[in-house]
């Protein structure tokens, strides 16, 4: 029975008052490495200003070899290889923004 308690209460909700986790944690029924506070993440800021200036460089780059596609010997093959990069970029630039705003644990 001891088990199914740590189980049930080994994450502390949000909306539990401080006084309440308290008592709990007090006699052993939740885990000291499941506390509220330690469960907080900072957002990796280098992350999301790399994920920013990709995701202003992939249209850049794209438009910039728009207007070299005329002049180019074969414009349809230099078009689909620029299009492939810069989506390649652009996932590659939201991946780190979404994984710079969720962070790492402290």
């Amino acid at each position: 029975m001891r088990m199914l308690a740590v189980t049930m209460l080994s994450v502390v909700p949000a909306h539990w008052p401080d006084s309440f986790s308290r008592f709990f944690l007090a006699r052993g029924a939740i885990p000291a490495s499941s506390k509220r506070e330690q469960s907080i993440r900072q957002k990796n800021i280098r992350l999301v200003i790399v994920g920013v200036v990709l995701v202003l460089a992939a249209p850049a780059f794209f438009f910039f070899f728009l207007n070299m596609a005329p002049k180019s010997n074969d414009p349809a093959a230099l078009m689909q290889t620029v299009g492939q990069v810069a989506g390649v970029v652009g996932a590659i630039d939201l991946v780190m923004f979404v994984f710079g705003l969720v962070g790492k644990k402290q």
